[in-house]
């Protein structure tokens, strides 16, 4: 049961400013922290002022996962050039190990595709980060490129968008 999730079970939201907390613990999780570009702890002031911007940045789509009304998971996008939306995402650590991460991809992909207005989406992990690779895999993300970037080892995952494409979209709480 552990690893079996009922779809009708798991939707994504919106994110709004009452997530602000929540995603804040998330983000100080240690095991998120060490697969972090900066590992060092986020002060609450300077992550409060960081989701308010992304909150209303017309470039940044953020959804929470929910597990039967709890949350359990984010993914954000941001645009990053005309067709590219950078990945972001993180699974609570009391919920991980339940393909949540790869749920998060493919209830969101192709909407933020539809609402950013990009041609794919993009996402950048550390080569020891196993989870969040099976998660990409799972989703049918291609890696596209290895490289080292600020002196980490990192896979690049990318995956066209189908804008016409409903998806999962039956999942999605507006």
């Amino acid at each position: 049961m552990y690893n079996s999730i009922n779809s009708s079970d798991v939707q994504i939201r919106p994110a709004n400013k009452d997530d602000a907390y929540c995603l804040w613990q998330w983000a100080n999780d240690p095991v998120t922290r060490r697969h972090s570009f900066n590992p060092e702890p986020i002060p609450w002031a300077t992550h409060e002022a960081w989701f308010a911007a992304r909150l209303s940045s017309p470039d940044t789509r953020l959804w929470i996962l929910e597990l039967d009304r709890v949350p359990v998971g984010q993914i954000r996008y941001d645009r990053t050039d005309a067709s590219t939306a950078q990945i972001s995402f993180s699974v609570a650590p009391d919920s991980r190990r339940r393909n949540l991460g790869t749920k998060l991809l493919c209830l969101s992909a192709d909407l933020a595709g539809r609402e950013l207005g990009v041609r794919r989406r993009q996402g950048v992990t550390f080569e020891e980060n196993l989870g969040s690779i099976n998660a990409f895999v799972k989703a049918g993300f291609e890696l596209a490129e290895q490289r080292e970037i600020a002196g980490h080892g990192c896979l690049i995952f990318r995956r066209a968008c189908r804008p016409e494409s409903n998806g999962e979209s039956g999942n999605v709480l507006h």
